[in-house]
């Protein structure tokens, strides 16, 4: 029996070991991907371009040829608001993005009335300003009303 347990003690270490070398190897691959990432992000394609200062302490430098220009000279915020209030109410989900209230899967408590709502098209981007930081938001599929917790409707055209 102690032939069996000494077999067994050295065969589960080997097996161990190489977990644990295994699971080394896979940190160091997620580490070289996310540097990877962020390297091809923030200089582009071709790591022999010539760098620039970005003027944003926290990106640092890009590639020359590329601009830094501010979200809002480059999309339109939709200020539309319902004269009626009829139209259809959307709700943000974190899982599902903005879909139809009644399709939540738990329904909030609705406003007495849609009057003055702001009016999202389909294809408007929509910020949950509440949730912002947890990067709530969606492209709309729908045509309807939300509330005013979803403060920034973007129409996803370029500005000229």
């Amino acid at each position: 029996m102690k032939n069996l347990s000494d077999y067994l003690d050295k065969k589960c270490t080997r097996i161990d070991t190489t977990i644990k070398k295994q699971q080394k190897i896979i940190e160091k691959l997620k580490n070289y991907k996310l540097s990877l990432i962020t390297e091809t992000v923030t200089k582009g394609l071709n790591p022999d371009v010539s760098m620039k200062d970005s003027g944003v302490e926290w990106i640092g430098d890009i590639p020359e040829h590329w601009e830094v220009n501010r979200i809002k000279w480059l999309l339109n915020e939709r200020k539309e608001r319902s004269e009626t209030g009829v139209e259809e109410s959307l709700s943000m989900s974190q899982r599902y993005g903005l879909i139809p209230t009644k399709e939540m899967d738990m329904i909030p408590n609705l406003a007495s009335t849609y009057v003055g709502a702001k009016i999202v098209y389909f294809n408007d981007l929509v910020f949950n300003k509440l949730k912002a930081n947890l990067g709530v938001f969606s492209v709309s599929r729908y045509y309807g009303l939300v509330s005013w917790i979803m403060r920034f409707i973007i129409q996803l055209e370029r500005r000229n």
